[in-house]
């Protein structure tokens, strides 16, 4: 299509040529089309952004994995404290605990 609206221009690398002129039901469903894939192509647009921006930057994960590791670790070490304090308290024999290498 070029800048009139009554035509519609076939382009090929030899030939352009205007084809029947277009009424005006033809012109609103052509424009109704064209709006049509505007909206689908700024849907996708918009959900690409979304995925994009939902998930945090590679800085941002480094450190959420180093936080998770020590949480954790953390949590190991109370658990086997725990451990060691309930066998205690029932009379068994608790092994002493290991030193953590450096």
């Amino acid at each position: 299509m070029r800048d009139r609206l009554d035509l519609v221009w076939l382009e090929d690398d030899r030939l352009r040529a205007p084809v029947a002129p277009l009424d005006a039901d033809a012109v609103v469903r052509l424009r109704e089309a064209q709006y049509a894939t505007v909206k689908a192509r700024e849907a996708l647009e918009e959900a690409a952004t979304v995925a994009r921006l939902a998930l945090p930057s590679a800085k941002a994960t480094d450190k959420i994995l180093r936080y998770e590791s020590a949480i954790q670790r953390q949590l190991a070490q109370a658990m086997n404290q725990l451990e060691r304090l309930h066998q205690a308290r029932t009379g068994h024999y608790v092994l002493p605990e290991r030193e953590a290498s450096a």
